[in-house]
Protein backbone atom coordinates (compact mmCIF):
# COMPACT_ATOMS: atom_id res chain seq x y z
CA UNK A 1 0.00 0.00 0.00
CA UNK A 2 1.34 3.27 -1.03
CA UNK A 3 1.02 6.87 0.80
CA UNK A 4 -1.37 7.96 -1.03
CA UNK A 5 -3.27 4.68 0.04
CA UNK A 6 -2.73 4.74 3.46
CA UNK A 7 -3.76 8.39 3.62
CA UNK A 8 -7.49 7.68 1.93
CA UNK A 9 -7.94 4.53 4.11
CA UNK A 10 -7.54 6.82 7.62
CA UNK A 11 -9.55 9.41 6.04
CA UNK A 12 -12.48 6.62 5.58
CA UNK A 13 -12.29 5.72 8.80
CA UNK A 14 -13.32 8.82 9.88
CA UNK A 15 -15.50 9.12 6.89
CA UNK A 16 -17.30 6.07 8.44
CA UNK A 17 -17.43 7.53 11.89
CA UNK A 18 -19.00 11.03 10.72
CA UNK A 19 -21.81 8.38 8.76
CA UNK A 20 -22.75 6.12 10.63
CA UNK A 21 -22.94 7.84 14.51
CA UNK A 22 -26.60 8.86 15.87
CA UNK A 23 -25.16 12.13 17.44
CA UNK A 24 -24.99 15.63 15.99
CA UNK A 25 -22.06 16.66 17.57
CA UNK A 26 -20.24 13.89 16.68
CA UNK A 27 -20.92 13.88 13.09
CA UNK A 28 -20.41 17.81 13.28
CA UNK A 29 -16.93 16.76 14.73
CA UNK A 30 -15.93 14.21 12.86
CA UNK A 31 -16.92 16.35 9.79
CA UNK A 32 -14.47 19.36 10.55
CA UNK A 33 -11.53 16.71 11.53
CA UNK A 34 -12.66 15.15 7.97
CA UNK A 35 -12.68 18.07 6.26
CA UNK A 36 -9.27 19.38 7.44
CA UNK A 37 -7.63 16.32 6.68
CA UNK A 38 -8.52 16.06 3.02
CA UNK A 39 -7.79 19.67 2.53
CA UNK A 40 -4.52 18.96 4.05
CA UNK A 41 -3.36 15.91 1.85
CA UNK A 42 -5.04 16.83 -1.34
CA UNK A 43 -7.91 14.67 -1.50
CA UNK A 44 -11.67 14.74 -2.04
CA UNK A 45 -14.74 13.11 -0.17
CA UNK A 46 -15.15 11.03 -4.00
CA UNK A 47 -11.82 9.52 -2.97
CA UNK A 48 -13.09 8.48 0.05
CA UNK A 49 -16.11 7.00 -1.53
CA UNK A 50 -18.72 9.23 0.02
CA UNK A 51 -19.65 11.42 -3.08
CA UNK A 52 -19.30 15.19 -3.70
CA UNK A 53 -19.97 16.40 0.18
CA UNK A 54 -19.33 20.07 0.60
CA UNK A 55 -17.55 19.35 3.99
CA UNK A 56 -17.22 22.74 3.95
CA UNK A 57 -20.66 24.01 3.98
CA UNK A 58 -21.40 21.27 6.41
CA UNK A 59 -19.22 22.74 8.55
CA UNK A 60 -19.32 26.49 8.64
CA UNK A 61 -23.22 26.13 8.94
CA UNK A 62 -23.35 23.78 11.83
CA UNK A 63 -24.10 24.91 15.43
CA UNK A 64 -20.62 24.01 16.72
CA UNK A 65 -21.25 24.76 20.52
CA UNK A 66 -22.79 20.95 20.42
CA UNK A 67 -19.09 19.98 20.61
CA UNK A 68 -18.03 22.80 22.89
CA UNK A 69 -16.39 21.07 25.75
CA UNK A 70 -16.60 24.21 28.06
CA UNK A 71 -18.47 22.78 30.70
CA UNK A 72 -17.28 18.95 30.32
CA UNK A 73 -15.08 18.06 32.74
CA UNK A 74 -12.34 14.77 33.13
CA UNK A 75 -11.64 12.55 36.42
CA UNK A 76 -8.12 10.24 36.17
CA UNK A 77 -9.09 6.66 37.39
CA UNK A 78 -6.53 5.33 40.23
CA UNK A 79 -5.38 3.15 38.21
CA UNK A 80 -3.45 2.18 35.10
CA UNK A 81 -5.65 0.77 32.24
CA UNK A 82 -3.46 -2.15 31.39
CA UNK A 83 -4.03 -2.98 35.09
CA UNK A 84 -7.49 -3.33 34.55
CA UNK A 85 -8.33 -3.92 30.67
CA UNK A 86 -10.25 -7.01 29.66
CA UNK A 87 -10.97 -7.34 33.31
CA UNK A 88 -14.15 -7.04 35.74
CA UNK A 89 -12.86 -3.60 36.64
CA UNK A 90 -12.97 -2.24 33.11
CA UNK A 91 -16.07 -3.77 33.06
CA UNK A 92 -17.75 -2.13 35.45
CA UNK A 93 -16.51 1.34 34.65
CA UNK A 94 -18.14 1.01 31.38
CA UNK A 95 -21.57 -0.07 32.37
CA UNK A 96 -21.59 2.76 35.24
CA UNK A 97 -20.39 5.26 32.80
CA UNK A 98 -23.31 3.81 30.37
CA UNK A 99 -25.95 4.30 33.23
CA UNK A 100 -25.07 7.64 34.39
CA UNK A 101 -24.59 9.01 30.58
CA UNK A 102 -21.12 9.05 30.87
CA UNK A 103 -18.23 8.53 29.13
CA UNK A 104 -14.75 6.33 29.10
CA UNK A 105 -11.52 7.24 27.37
CA UNK A 106 -8.17 6.61 27.92
CA UNK A 107 -4.96 8.31 27.17
CA UNK A 108 -1.08 7.56 28.10
CA UNK A 109 -2.31 4.27 29.67
CA UNK A 110 -4.36 6.72 32.40
CA UNK A 111 -8.27 6.11 32.20
CA UNK A 112 -10.51 9.06 31.92
CA UNK A 113 -13.91 9.30 33.36
CA UNK A 114 -15.52 12.18 30.89
CA UNK A 115 -18.92 14.05 30.92
CA UNK A 116 -20.40 16.88 33.21
CA UNK A 117 -19.67 17.46 36.71
CA UNK A 118 -22.59 16.13 38.36
CA UNK A 119 -22.56 12.99 36.53
CA UNK A 120 -19.11 12.41 36.99
CA UNK A 121 -19.38 12.72 40.83
CA UNK A 122 -22.51 10.22 40.50
CA UNK A 123 -19.83 7.68 38.85
CA UNK A 124 -17.28 8.18 41.10
CA UNK A 125 -19.42 7.61 44.26
CA UNK A 126 -20.81 4.30 42.29
CA UNK A 127 -18.07 3.31 41.19
CA UNK A 128 -15.85 3.04 44.45
CA UNK A 129 -19.19 1.50 46.11
CA UNK A 130 -20.08 -1.20 43.89
CA UNK A 131 -16.28 -2.07 43.24
CA UNK A 132 -15.47 -2.12 47.59
CA UNK A 133 -18.93 -4.37 47.60
CA UNK A 134 -17.76 -6.68 44.85
CA UNK A 135 -14.52 -7.82 45.76
CA UNK A 136 -15.99 -7.97 49.59
CA UNK A 137 -18.40 -10.26 48.05
CA UNK A 138 -16.23 -12.54 46.19
CA UNK A 139 -14.14 -12.87 49.44
CA UNK A 140 -17.11 -13.79 51.05
CA UNK A 141 -18.23 -16.78 48.69
CA UNK A 142 -14.48 -17.70 48.39
CA UNK A 143 -14.06 -17.33 44.46
CA UNK A 144 -10.32 -17.96 43.91
CA UNK A 145 -10.02 -17.62 40.47
CA UNK A 146 -9.94 -15.50 37.97
CA UNK A 147 -13.04 -17.03 36.09
CA UNK A 148 -15.23 -17.20 38.80
CA UNK A 149 -14.46 -13.38 40.60
CA UNK A 150 -15.04 -11.72 36.62
CA UNK A 151 -18.21 -14.36 35.83
CA UNK A 152 -19.47 -12.83 39.61
CA UNK A 153 -18.92 -9.22 39.47
CA UNK A 154 -20.02 -8.82 35.42
CA UNK A 155 -23.00 -10.47 36.28
CA UNK A 156 -23.71 -8.15 39.29
CA UNK A 157 -22.55 -5.10 38.00
CA UNK A 158 -25.29 -5.58 34.76
CA UNK A 159 -27.88 -6.56 37.03
CA UNK A 160 -27.32 -3.34 39.05
CA UNK A 161 -26.35 -0.90 36.33
CA UNK A 162 -29.53 -2.02 34.36
CA UNK A 163 -31.57 -0.91 37.24
CA UNK A 164 -29.96 2.32 37.75
CA UNK A 165 -32.58 5.25 36.22
CA UNK A 166 -31.07 8.52 35.24
CA UNK A 167 -32.17 11.70 33.43
CA UNK A 168 -31.04 11.36 30.13
CA UNK A 169 -30.51 14.87 28.45
CA UNK A 170 -29.79 14.64 24.47
CA UNK A 171 -28.46 17.76 23.90
CA UNK A 172 -25.57 17.23 26.89
CA UNK A 173 -25.57 13.40 24.62
CA UNK A 174 -24.42 15.01 21.97
CA UNK A 175 -22.39 17.84 23.16
CA UNK A 176 -20.63 15.02 25.17
CA UNK A 177 -20.33 12.56 21.91
CA UNK A 178 -18.85 15.42 19.67
CA UNK A 179 -15.97 16.06 22.43
CA UNK A 180 -15.10 12.07 23.15
CA UNK A 181 -14.86 11.56 18.98
CA UNK A 182 -12.78 15.42 18.93
CA UNK A 183 -10.73 14.43 21.88
CA UNK A 184 -10.32 10.38 21.58
CA UNK A 185 -12.05 9.70 18.36
CA UNK A 186 -14.18 7.38 19.93
CA UNK A 187 -18.02 6.90 19.62
CA UNK A 188 -20.58 5.89 22.29
CA UNK A 189 -19.59 3.66 25.34
CA UNK A 190 -19.15 0.15 23.87
CA UNK A 191 -19.41 -3.17 26.92
CA UNK A 192 -17.09 -5.39 25.86
CA UNK A 193 -16.56 -7.85 28.45
CA UNK A 194 -19.90 -10.49 29.44
CA UNK A 195 -18.10 -12.93 31.41
CA UNK A 196 -20.56 -14.20 33.59
CA UNK A 197 -22.28 -15.71 30.19
CA UNK A 198 -19.80 -17.88 29.20
CA UNK A 199 -19.53 -19.23 33.05
CA UNK A 200 -20.73 -21.51 35.60
CA UNK A 201 -24.18 -21.33 37.49
CA UNK A 202 -22.70 -21.00 41.03
CA UNK A 203 -21.03 -17.33 40.53
CA UNK A 204 -24.61 -16.24 38.34
CA UNK A 205 -26.83 -17.39 40.95
CA UNK A 206 -24.82 -15.73 44.10
CA UNK A 207 -24.29 -12.58 41.62
CA UNK A 208 -28.37 -11.95 41.53
CA UNK A 209 -28.95 -13.47 44.71
CA UNK A 210 -26.55 -10.65 45.81
CA UNK A 211 -27.98 -7.95 43.69
CA UNK A 212 -31.52 -8.32 44.96
CA UNK A 213 -30.41 -7.97 48.25
CA UNK A 214 -27.83 -4.63 47.37
CA UNK A 215 -31.04 -2.97 45.77
CA UNK A 216 -33.63 -4.15 48.60
CA UNK A 217 -30.72 -2.59 51.85
CA UNK A 218 -29.86 0.49 49.94
CA UNK A 219 -33.77 1.18 48.82
CA UNK A 220 -35.07 1.14 52.32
Amino acid sequence: MNERQKLVEKARKVAALMMRSPYKGERVAAATLLHKFLNEHGLTTADVGIGNIDLGHLVNNTNNESFDGADIIEVNYMQPYHTICDGWVEDLILRVCLAYGVRFGVRDDTVRIVGFRDDVNAVKTSIITFRRYIEDRIVAHRFVNERQSLSYATCFTNTITKGIIYPKDTAKSEKLAGYMFKHYGRLAVEIRCDGYVRYDVRTFVAAQVDARDYKYRNAA
